[in-house]
């Protein structure tokens, strides 16, 4: 992540887990929650999140 609206990280991550659909209610301070074969799984961008 190189800043807080870094899309063109996302949607490379986004490609990779096939997650083009996630809800805009996962994602907080560059960090997006998402549900993985029946186990959550939360993705931090690093630096940009506050979280990292």
């Amino acid at each position: 992540m190189e800043e807080p609206k870094d899309f063109v990280t996302w949607l490379q991550v986004a490609k990779c887990f096939k997650i083009w659909d996630l809800d805009a209610r996962g994602y907080h301070k560059s960090m997006w929650r998402m549900h993985m074969k029946g186990s959550e799984m939360l993705v931090i961008g690093v630096p940009n999140s506050e979280y990292a």
